[in-house]
């Protein structure tokens, strides 16, 4: 774990022209290993070390997936299997905002006469 004596530090090795950081591939490390403890807050290690938090946690997956550490986006599975399923054979109608429903062909407009 982190301790408040001890900081982790995040150090910049350079700057792409096009604005990118490039970071040190042990601080990186050591950031990483410290948002796969139990109770850490991905986004507030982030917030902490100036990084993005979806780059963070796109560090963590690719850390993942390299060591077989299991499903890199599991986080998100709670949400994927909690949305809202409608029955097979319900009317997708009902879940639109407009009513799209057939109308009957009306008779044309005859300016003959």
């Amino acid at each position: 774990m982190i301790t408040p004596e001890e900081p982790l530090r995040l150090e910049t090795v350079g700057v792409l022209r096009n604005g990118r950081r490039r970071y040190d591939p042990a601080s990186k490390q050591r950031l990483v290993e410290a948002c796969l403890q139990p109770g850490v807050s991905l986004a507030g290690l982030a917030l902490q070390h100036g990084v993005n938090a979806n780059l963070l946690r796109k560090w963590v997956a690719k850390r993942q997936l390299q060591n077989g550490d299991g499903q890199p986006y599991a986080w998100l599975r709670h949400a994927l299997t909690e949305l809202p399923q409608r029955a097979p054979d319900a009317d997708i109608e009902d879940l639109l905002p407009f009513n799209c429903t057939a109308q009957k062909n009306l008779p044309a407009d005859n300016d003959s006469g």
